[in-house]
């Protein structure tokens, strides 16, 4: 899965349009970034990468980008494990 793909599941999970939120995009600047919205990106990057996020851990994240490299990070983490 690639980066902008990972950005167009984060837009469908916290039902934003289509192409509005980039890498820089701040997270608390999106209408759908509440509680709410954090399960559906947990519940979506476990169904579609198979990693468990933390709401703690995504709680340091400022932008989109900040949550993908955690994503990344937590996936090769993983895998270091197994």
């Amino acid at each position: 899965m690639t980066r902008n793909d990972a950005l167009g599941l984060l837009e469908s999970a916290l039902d934003e349009t289509t192409g509005t939120i980039a890498e820089t995009t701040e997270l608390e600047s999106l209408r759908g970034w509440d509680s709410v919205g954090m399960l559906s990106v947990m519940a979506l990057v476990d169904s579609n990468v198979g990693v468990v996020l933390h709401p703690e851990k995504i709680a340091g994240s400022v932008t989109a980008g900040d949550l993908l490299d955690l994503v990344s990070e937590t996936s090769w983490n993983r895998r270091d494990t197994e």
